[in-house]
């Protein structure tokens, strides 16, 4: 149990690790994601709402060390489900109905987050402001509903209505593929999203969340974007944090770190008690067998070999119980695969480095009181009841 809840917290660990510098298909450095919330019962109209959310981004845009500033929803920021239809037909998938991941973006969205066009183009500001039904998909998408095939100028049917019932959702909308863009991990930090269309943000339409690129570190800019919120309306609540730190608090990631730290705390105390297990069930062994490692000295054994022939006795069990740990760990990973960012179920370097660790730990607690025994006079040790 011991060998198999180390090596669980060794692939999780390393998972963490990798999620930290995943390449998400955009740039998550020096990215800053605000959602800003507005107070109800003060009479916030739809048109007063899209012209403060139009004024902030404005003045994001002035200030000294901003790159640029979009509206968009950061990763794993309200995911949204769209069921599909493409040529009248309502595709399926193991019985129900097919849906993609969707976000209602402004068009210099992929150009805040180095999120690149592979092929076609984006929609322009003058599309989006007309409302033109477009859209781009991700490469992943591309494959799925086009294997084969180029998929711009295909024509998408987008209905969402029986899923949300807010005020932004793709209602019967036909939209035609302009682009495809890189595979993206906005929604799973595990794996590249297996469906996902963007949409042009409409700019009559409140959309609470801002991505702003800043120069150097995003942090170090929350406080002058903060005086420009306050300057335009002091009622508006905002929500900062660094699209790294969104990243770090995806629930995979959460899971995965929490994952680890059980693992390994458990699997910590379970080593301690096998040590102490260990070395107390050898070092009885060697009292029983004082007599006996005696007579072995007196008629011309040397330490080294008496203490090999212990060391070998005690450490076959040890042995065994990692064998059956480390098959144990093989299937265990396999249920963790959904933690586990860019590393393998039967990752070598978590298999064998917990392996070697756990058996010089053991050889340790195993080698201690043979070797004590093997310092005693062989005339003393053949005395010995």
């Amino acid at each position: 149990m011991c060998v198999t809840l180390l090596i669980c917290a060794g692939l999780l660990v390393r998972g963490s690790g990798r999620a930290l510098t995943l390449d998400a298909g955009y740039e998550t450095k020096n990215v800053l994601g605000m959602d800003l919330e507005l107070p109800p019962g003060l009479g916030y109209s739809q048109q007063k709402r899209t012209v403060l959310i139009h004024q902030l981004v404005e003045r994001f845009r002035t200030v000294p060390g901003v790159v640029s500033a979009t509206r968009g929803r950061p990763p794993a920021g309200g995911l949204r489900e769209t069921s599909v239809a493409i040529d009248g037909h309502k595709l399926m998938s193991n019985g129900r109905p097919l849906t993609l991941w969707y976000n209602y973006v402004a068009s210099n969205f992929f150009d805040t987050l180095s999120l690149p066009i592979l092929q076609g183009r984006t929609f322009n500001s003058e599309e989006a402001r007309a409302g033109a039904p477009l859209a781009l998909v991700s490469e992943a998408t591309a494959r799925k509903l086009w294997p084969g095939q180029n998929p711009i100028g295909r024509q998408l049917l987008l209905d969402a209505s029986e899923q949300f019932h807010d005020d932004l959702f793709p209602a019967s909308l036909s939209a035609r593929v302009i682009g495809v863009t890189k595979d993206v991990h906005l929604v799973w930090l595990s794996k590249s999203d297996d469906s996902y269309v963007f949409l042009p943000l409409p700019p009559d339409r409140w959309h609470g969340n801002i991505l702003v690129r800043t120069a150097s570190e995003p942090s170090g800019f929350i406080a002058a974007l903060g005086r420009q919120v306050r300057a335009v309306d002091s009622n508006v609540t905002v929500f900062a944090e660094t699209l790294d730190g969104l990243l770090t608090h995806h629930p995979e990631f959460v899971s995965s770190r929490i994952g680890a730290i059980f693992s390994t705390a458990i699997g910590l105390l379970g080593l301690l008690m096998a040590s102490v297990g260990i070395y107390g069930m050898v070092s009885y062994a060697v009292v029983q067998r004082t007599r006996e490692l005696g007579i072995r000295m007196a008629l011309g054994a040397n330490r080294r070999e008496v203490l090999r022939l212990v060391l070998g006795q005690s450490m076959r069990p040890v042995v065994l119980g990692m064998v059956l740990g480390i098959a144990l760990a093989a299937g265990v990973s396999h249920v963790l695969k959904a933690l586990l960012f860019g590393v393998s179920a039967l990752d070598p370097a978590a298999f064998a480095g917990v392996s070697v660790f756990l058996a010089v730990v053991a050889l340790l607690a195993s080698y201690v009181p043979p070797r004590r025994a093997t310092k005693v006079d062989p005339m003393v040790a053949l005395r010995y009841e």
